[in-house]
């Protein structure tokens, strides 16, 4: 398939003859020329526009690992991402019949579970705001992910949705599983990854009623780039195949929302002390005996010099910054400590800041504030921190989005992470 917007330039390939035996003639990258910002006319079209007609799902033709041929590791399927059309000319991928939908369950190895719905979701759910967005897309980001569904000839894994949780939608999903056998079962690095096949008319149906009635929007958890650059491909070569955009649903209560802490190279030069007090302007500060996370929202935890910190916004400061529907924890720290007191104007950009997944212990949180300096330390005290962060709510993004609004850079972490190549869609 073909993607043009102007945006993109051809790109030479080694593998150029194949994909041009499949109509994948032209691949794109981005023009480093072009100005970066969010996001495409589609996505300030839909974050724009919400409307309230009934959300489309579809069955879907999927495409599936060989599992007697395929490696069952990680190592594998994290190749897939670049050599899905290599590996599906070697026939370690093959087609289900016949198109349908799939019970999705994974049991990871600290034994939490998550339960979902794969199916597909008419694009147009997309283009009119029926999938609503947490987050502005950067245009390079956009054209790598373009480039890269041009180059596989598909997409190898599902966008992420959450959706308020619906207990006759949950109680179907739970009876079909508990009654119908495993579709296929692969256990990768300690995380179990189950999947049921729907083909049956009658329960089709009633899932796409289930959702016609009372899901008439969805939120996007994960694939923002990625779904921005499937509705782009879309637009440019509208077919049956483009106009299916493949999905995991997960409901709300089947995911986990980490936080993204933060981590700062540096203090802006000044010391460890006079940053806690430029700190105590703005938080309470209380010294901890060990290490801990936030247990509440408007409640950080902090590493400095090698101690840790509890750190609770001042009344006034959450008074005087009531902007909008919704307090955010991030939101209030970028505003009232990163760009005042560390400098750190440009969030996205700044190459002090770093990002440390919620899910990480707190030794490896300490640890990272010891790794080498990156360019960009500001001052003779190259001495950094990290700002740990509780999990955003659901309602509190739900809230949000619903407002039209969009969280900061980096707010939420969505479990579960779907491997790569589980379940492929081609185009």
């Amino acid at each position: 398939m073909i993607i043009n917007s102007g945006r993109f330039q051809p790109l030479e390939n080694k593998n150029q003859k194949a994909f041009s035996e499949q109509n994948l003639k032209t691949l794109f990258t981005f023009d480093a020329k072009l100005k970066v910002e969010p996001p495409l006319s589609i996505s300030t079209f839909q974050h724009s526009f919400f409307n309230t007609f009934c959300m489309k799902i579809l069955p879907f033709r999927a495409v599936l690992p060989n599992l007697d041929r395929v490696p069952h590791s990680n190592d594998f399927f994290d190749t897939v991402k670049f050599r899905y059309h290599d590996f599906a000319a070697e026939g370690l991928f093959e087609p289900a019949e016949p198109d349908a939908m799939y019970i999705y369950q994974i049991r990871d190895a600290d034994g939490r579970k998550f339960t979902g719905l794969i199916a597909a979701a008419d694009i147009n759910e997309y283009l009119h705001g029926n999938i609503r967005l947490h987050e502005k897309t950067i245009v390079e980001n956009e054209a790598k992910q373009a480039e890269l569904l041009c180059i596989r000839g598909a997409a190898i894994k599902p966008i992420l949705l959450t959706y308020p949780a619906d207990a006759e939608l949950n109680a179907l999903i739970i009876n079909y599983l508990e009654r119908h056998r495993k579709f296929f079962v692969i256990e990768l690095g300690g995380d179990k990854h189950r999947f049921w096949q729907i083909t049956e008319g009658l329960v089709l149906k009633k899932i796409r009623q289930i959702f016609n009635d009372r899901i008439p929007h969805v939120y996007l958890a994960d694939g923002h780039h990625r779904s921005a650059s499937f509705a782009e491909l879309y637009r440019q070569q509208p077919t049956a195949k483009t106009e299916k955009l493949p999905c995991a649903f997960f409901a709300d209560n089947e995911l986990k929302i980490n936080a993204f802490h933060r981590l700062v190279r540096d203090l802006n030069g000044l010391s460890a002390d006079d940053f806690l007090e430029k700190l105590a302007t703005v938080f309470t500060v209380e010294p901890l005996e060990n290490a801990a996370l936030p247990t509440a929202k408007f409640e950080l935890t902090m590493y400095v010099s090698n101690k840790w910190f509890r750190l609770k916004w001042l009344p006034d400061v959450l008074k005087n910054f009531a902007e909008g529907l919704v307090q955010l924890d991030v939101h209030l720290l970028n505003e009232k400590v990163l760009k005042p007191i560390l400098g750190i104007k440009n969030i996205r950009a700044d190459k002090r800041m770093s990002y440390l997944e919620g899910g990480k212990s707190l030794k490896s949180i300490e640890k990272a504030t010891t790794l080498p300096p990156s360019e960009g330390l500001r001052g003779e005290n190259t001495e950094g921190c990290v700002f740990c962060l509780f999990p955003v709510e659901f309602s509190d993004l739900k809230a949000v989005v619903d407002s039209e609004g969009t969280m900061p850079p980096k707010s939420t972490f969505f479990e579960p992470r779907m491997k790569n190549g589980l379940l492929v869609y081609e185009i």
